[in-house]
């Protein structure tokens, strides 16, 4: 899909915004806060968990086999719900997607290209 529409999946984004510090993390407020910065919340589901990335939900362990909530209660202790200030950071995102074609002419070749670039709002 990623190579259709130019676009990162919801959870290329959460193992991205993720990447090397899944690890370092101290508490549930600091992966609250962490992920809310990116825009994104963990949820508990049934027995498991999931990531909300905007409007999509993926299971926390397509992401990564560390964000399992038995791993993440293991490195964090009991789950604590998210708290306030994570609250309002997911509902306004932080950075959008900005795309744009760039269209390139040398010679006789015509070439069109789709960039996709996070930005601040």
């Amino acid at each position: 899909m990623e190579n259709l529409t130019g676009e990162q999946s919801a959870t290329r984004r959460a193992q991205e915004a993720l990447r090397g510090t899944i690890k370092k993390l101290s508490s549930w407020e600091d992966f609250h806060n962490t992920l809310a910065f990116h825009g994104m919340k963990y949820q508990k589901k049934g027995s498991g968990a999931v990531i909300v990335v905007g409007d999509v939900t993926v299971k926390a362990s397509s992401v990564s086999k560390n964000l399992t909530l038995s791993k993440l209660e293991k490195q964090l202790g009991p789950f604590q719900e998210i708290q306030h200030l994570a609250q309002i950071m997911t509902s306004q995102p932080l950075w959008r997607s900005v795309r744009f074609f760039v269209i390139s002419i040398q010679g006789a070749a015509t070439r069109f290209e789709l960039f996709s670039y996070p930005c601040p709002i």
